[in-house]
């Protein structure tokens, strides 16, 4: 059976995005009320993965009479079984406070995912966005999380390994270049979070689940519930107020 360069990636990005999507939750360090703050995550998409967050709320930016936070975020996987894979993401996160007792964490980001295996090197680029609605007390959070995380290109590196398993076939080896992949992945879940003057402990648990260009649903590993779970801290940096 031929396989095009779509289908390649199609099929790379469908079992190996899933499980280096380890994407950190850096609008919980709104919750600290502070200018600077940094967290530390650890997710299980089923893999182990370990996430470091910044999160910078801005002076200029606001919306709805809050600061929008800045923030950047970067997750390593635990595991070598996969090979290398990195997540790096950038963008902006904002509290939703419409009612002091019901309010909404927030975030859009721009993220690429990069995965490195026998064979070859895979680099998804796209957008996702993240939504806390819930109920926000001084030191309590509990919300829903619903997350959606759109990777409309990959660019595809394939290794030697790769290109040798076409040699003596009639038809073109893989071929390396910028591919449309049209994928969407959702989650939908709780996270609970604990506040306590400068640092705050944070949890999640997620259903996902990845929908192909034809809608259909694709499990993120076979033979394993596609549930993620994980566990954040996070501090306040330096001394100064947070913008009001």
């Amino acid at each position: 059976m031929k396989l095009n360069g779509i289908q390649l990636a199609w099929l790379a990005a469908a079992l190996l995005l899933p499980a280096g999507a380890a994407q950190a939750q850096y609008e919980m360090g709104l919750l600290l009320e502070a200018p600077h703050s940094a967290q530390i995550q650890m997710t299980a998409a089923p893999h182990l993965a370990l996430s470091a967050q910044y999160l910078r709320a801005s002076e200029r930016l606001r919306a709805g009479g809050s600061p929008l936070g800045i923030g950047v975020s970067a997750s390593l996987p635990l595991s070598a079984l996969r090979g290398f894979d990195l997540d790096v993401s950038a963008g902006i996160a904002h509290r939703w406070m419409p009612h002091p007792a019901w309010q909404m964490l927030s975030s859009l980001r721009y993220g690429l995912s990069a995965t490195r295996d026998l064979n070859g090197q895979f680099v998804h680029h796209g957008l996702r966005m993240d939504l806390c609605p819930g109920r926000y007390g001084r030191r309590w959070m509990l919300a829903a999380h619903l997350s959606l995380d759109y990777r409309p290109f990959v660019h595809i590196r394939h290794s030697a390994y790769a290109q040798q398993a076409f040699e003596g076939l009639p038809q073109d080896g893989p071929q390396d270049g910028w591919y449309t992949q049209h994928l969407l992945f959702s989650q939908y879940g709780l996270c609970a979070a604990y506040r306590r003057g400068r640092w705050n402990a944070h949890a999640g648990l997620d259903y996902r689940r990845a929908h192909a260009q034809l809608g259909r649903i694709v499990l993120p590993d076979i033979g394993i519930l596609p549930f993620s779970g994980s566990l954040g801290l996070g501090f306040a940096l330096g001394s100064g107020a947070p913008p009001r």
